[in-house]
């Protein structure tokens, strides 16, 4: 699975959330093979930074091939 990406959430407190059973993350808590890859920035990650977004999304398609 490619890694999914936490733009405004660092992903430790992402997996916090997860972990103590948040509701709002309980899809997230159903993905059992996941990277989480912070790119620190706001929203549009694809305008803010396009080479950075394209590397994880790269990188998350080689590790399932």
């Amino acid at each position: 699975m490619p890694p999914h990406r936490s733009c405004e959430i660092p992903s430790a407190l992402l997996t916090e959330w997860i972990a103590a059973g948040y509701p709002f993350v309980a899809e997230l808590a159903r993905l059992h093979d996941v990277e989480y890859v912070d790119l620190p920035t706001r929203h549009w990650l694809q305008f803010t930074r396009p080479a950075e977004l394209g590397t994880a999304i790269l990188a998350g398609v080689e590790r399932t091939a």
